[in-house]
């Protein structure tokens, strides 16, 4: 499975675009901007959002999407 903490959302989406609507419940309009530059792990910390969750949902997708690299 990738690092995605240290992806941005744009790059996440564009390897896996089924992960656009885990990246909005998580992080609002913010977590699935394009001009959005931070990484996973820095706008988890911004949002105060739980990253291990963030980072479990995107495993899941990956898995059930086949987009394992």
């Amino acid at each position: 499975m990738p690092n995605f903490r240290e992806w941005t959302p744009s790059e996440i989406i564009a390897q896996m675009p089924e992960a656009r609507t885990v990246l909005a419940k998580h992080f609002g309009k913010e977590g699935i901007s394009t001009a959005s530059g931070s990484r996973l792990r820095d706008l988890a910390r911004q949002k105060d959002v739980e990253l291990s969750a963030v980072i479990r949902d995107l495993n899941d997708v990956a898995r059930a999407t086949g987009t394992l690299w």
